[in-house]
């Protein structure tokens, strides 16, 4: 597979690709950061680029998430947008 970045490369549009989602989660008691990632099979729907105090804040909806690796983050998986900094995606073969 090879691995791409959204804001180099897009997928077309309802294209079933793979993701791999990198999030973290913050613990208040003794204030530490934990990395996880999900690697989810997914279509792809758009792309909406976006930027925040020069910051891309660029959205990526994707559709039918199915979890196939990693931590689970959501409940719902029919919809999502994601940051795109926080996602690599690659075609099926």
């Amino acid at each position: 597979m090879v691995w791409e970045s959204f804001l180099e490369h897009l997928p077309k549009n309802g294209e079933r690709i793979v993701i791999i989602h990198e999030w973290s989660s913050y613990e208040l008691v003794g204030r530490n950061s934990t990395n996880h990632y999900t690697i989810y099979e997914c279509n792809y729907k758009s792309f909406k680029k976006t930027e925040y105090n020069s910051q891309d804040m660029s959205l990526v909806k994707l559709t039918n998430l199915k979890i196939i690796g990693g931590e689970k983050l959501y409940l719902c998986l029919d919809e999502k947008s994601l940051y795109s900094k926080f996602l690599h995606w690659a075609r099926l073969y």
